[in-house]
């Protein structure tokens, strides 16, 4: 099965190389699955990548059938980028978006959806520099069916309109 197509590969060809490689990675370690096995996934695969990390856990499902996500780990990139360290903590009470519901949403499209999501955003540094950064979320599963955790990562870059 080629599942290379999960993510628009020119929105892909638009992040930086890390991002790409990422991906590439997991691509790789799905196999023949459409969601990768969390026992395939190595950290030390990808070594370089761990400093914008965030592991996320499933650690449940609401009453109305959304997801209940909690930080299992994060690389020193999120933990500087938030100033503090998510881990341990409920996403809703430890995200970086603009709003705790916009966190939790693009968790929930991984988890229900099975699928990776690209999150591109820009924002300015108090330096008044523009930043484009590139998340990539991605699914692993436990049990080969049910997205047990959602394996996120961050990376950055000058945005060619840095003006």
């Amino acid at each position: 099965m080629d599942f290379s197509q999960s993510i628009d590969q020119n929105a892909l060809a638009k992040t930086t190389l890390r991002v790409q490689s990422f991906y590439e990675y997991w691509v790789k370690i799905c196999g023949d699955q459409k969601i990768p096995l969390r026992d395939n996934f190595d950290p030390m695969a990808i070594p370089k990548h761990l400093p914008g990390i965030l592991l996320v856990d499933v650690i449940g499902i609401t009453e109305a059938g959304f997801g209940i996500f909690r930080y299992r780990l994060a690389g020193d990139l999120e933990i500087e980028a938030r100033g503090f360290n998510p881990t341990g903590k409920l996403v809703e009470d430890a995200y970086i978006a603009d709003t705790a519901q916009e966190a939790l949403d693009v968790y929930e499209y991984v988890r229900t959806q099975k699928s990776p999501l690209l999150t591109p955003t820009s924002y300015r540094t108090r330096y008044n520099v523009r930043i484009e950064e590139y998340s990539l979320l991605v699914p692993l599963t436990k049990n080969g069916t049910d997205v047990s955790q959602i394996l996120v990562y961050s990376d950055e870059r000058l945005s060619d309109q840095h003006q």
